[in-house]
């Protein structure tokens, strides 16, 4: 798997999208915002910088979460990305009501560069 930046792994049930997601170390993913879906996520294992910012520039927030944190929603049209922070895969784990693969739903957004 060289230079793969993240494997994700979906499944739905009653309508909820569980999503597990590794992050290769020190890789980004996400930098995109979402339109119609609602999204929560938390972190398994590792460490991540956790980055979000409204497109219109109005609020932008960051911070570092690993295992111990709670939940974070990102509600529609709020762009975010995260950032592994270790040298070892860092593992998230996201719920929502829409697959995150949904192409006609996520909207490229340099969070981070």
């Amino acid at each position: 798997m060289k230079n793969v930046r993240h494997v994700c792994w979906s499944l739905c049930v009653w309508e909820v999208y569980i999503s597990r997601i590794i992050v290769r170390p020190h890789a980004t993913v996400g930098n995109v915002y979402l339109t119609e879906t609602n999204l929560v996520f938390f972190v398994q294992i590792g460490k991540v910088l956790a980055k979000f910012v409204r497109p219109d520039g109005t609020e932008e927030k960051e911070f570092v979460m690993d295992s111990q944190d709670g939940i974070v929603n990102v509600p529609p049209n709020v762009a975010f990305a995260m950032k592994n922070m270790d040298a070892t895969d860092s593992v998230v784990v996201a719920f929502s009501d829409r697959p995150l693969n949904d192409h006609g739903d996520d909207k490229q957004y340099q969070v981070f560069s």
